[in-house]
């Protein structure tokens, strides 16, 4: 391959899930990151407590029907990367074998090679029947062209425009 040319790239930009039988420290170890530096301060979303480190969360103290709650982002996932002695094959057999709950899993593609057609997929229409939930970011603003909705004969339909367009 070229080597100025990047190589196509499939990452994990974000990963959540919860367990209602681990403890933090348990999950800490199971991450494989029990070797780094947890700082303790203030959970969220009904989560009295947190140990952080590095864009990854471990959510603890909630009411007790929520469990632990694991928060990775984008940043996170890259420390997981790099700090981790389990890798992605590792945790994600550790969340298959005891059960436990992904409650969010972003995966991205980076198509470098122009695989994808990215006009054509940026033209597909998403259509949810009326009553459920299409999840968008609640801190991010779309703009007009990045996000058309139609309400039609009960379907609410969403047009999300790639980011990438904007900058062709």
């Amino acid at each position: 391959m070229d080597s100025c040319v990047a190589e196509n790239l499939v990452i994990y930009d974000w990963l959540s899930f919860t367990s209602k039988v681990h403890t933090p420290d348990q999950l800490i170890a199971a991450l494989g990151l029990a070797h780094v530096p947890w700082t303790d301060t203030k959970g969220a979303r009904g989560y009295r407590d947190r140990k952080y480190f590095s864009c990854i969360s471990i959510h603890y103290n909630g009411r007790s029907d929520m469990g632990v709650w694991v928060e990775m982002s984008g940043q996170g996932c890259r420390t997981f990367e790099s700090l981790s002695n389990v890798g992605w094959e590792g945790i994600f057999s550790f969340i298959r074998d005891n059960g436990l709950k992904i409650t969010r899993l972003d995966v991205a593609y980076d198509d470098h090679s122009g695989i994808l057609n990215i006009r054509e997929i940026a033209n597909v229409l998403i259509v949810i029947p009326t009553g459920e939930m299409m999840h968008l970011p609640k801190r991010r603003s779309f703009s007009r062209m990045q996000k058309m909705h139609v309400e039609q004969r009960g379907v609410l339909a969403f047009l999300c425009m790639l980011s990438y367009l904007q900058n062709k």
